[in-house]
């Protein structure tokens, strides 16, 4: 038998059993970690649903909320599976930001938040190919197709593969 011992700090439930401790909290606390991922699929719904203007905010609070060092000096398995989910809910919130930013007339804001994502992450396509695109709204063909030839240089050298044909597509449609 397993014997649970609570614990109660102003307002708030620990319960210890088994080396573990679980933490039970009120139903009114705002927990960052889960507004970020909450503010993240509101943004992609945004854009899925045809609204770019409505992008900024939830992407926005997403982006700074991954941003942010997760218990820093923690190690374990936990701590690093959840400072994995972080990295990957910022990158999302960079590409909705980034789209957004390309869809309401700001295509330069659009390649500096195309170009972090690129640097958090080099082997991700989906933000080379944002920041093709931004370039080409700003006016840039050229830096964009030069985009295309640095994700396809990173692709072979690290992976030893091609750029999708989504990211291909996007290559020819800048020749034309």
């Amino acid at each position: 038998m397993v014997s649970i011992e609570p614990l109660k700090k102003e307002g708030v439930s620990f319960f210890r059993s088994s080396g573990q401790y679980q933490l039970d909290l009120p139903a009114d606390v705002w927990i960052d970690l889960e507004a970020g991922f909450s503010a993240v699929d509101r943004a992609e719904a945004h854009l899925r649903n045809g609204s770019p203007e409505q992008v900024l905010g939830p992407a926005g609070a997403a982006a700074c909320i991954g941003r942010r060092p997760f218990l820093p000096g923690i190690e374990g398995f936990w701590a690093d599976s959840l400072r994995g989910k972080l990295h990957r809910q910022l990158l999302r919130a960079l590409d909705c930001l980034s789209e957004s930013q390309r869809l309401v007339g700001e295509p330069m804001v659009a390649v500096e938040t195309g170009t972090e994502a690129v640097k958090l992450d080099n082997l991700r396509e989906r933000g080379y190919q944002l920041l093709m695109q931004a370039y080409s709204a700003a006016g840039n063909r050229a830096e964009a197709l030069n985009v295309y030839h640095q994700c396809r240089e990173i692709l072979a050298a690290e992976l030893g593969a091609e750029p999708s044909q989504e990211t291909q597509d996007i290559y020819l449609s800048l020749l034309e």
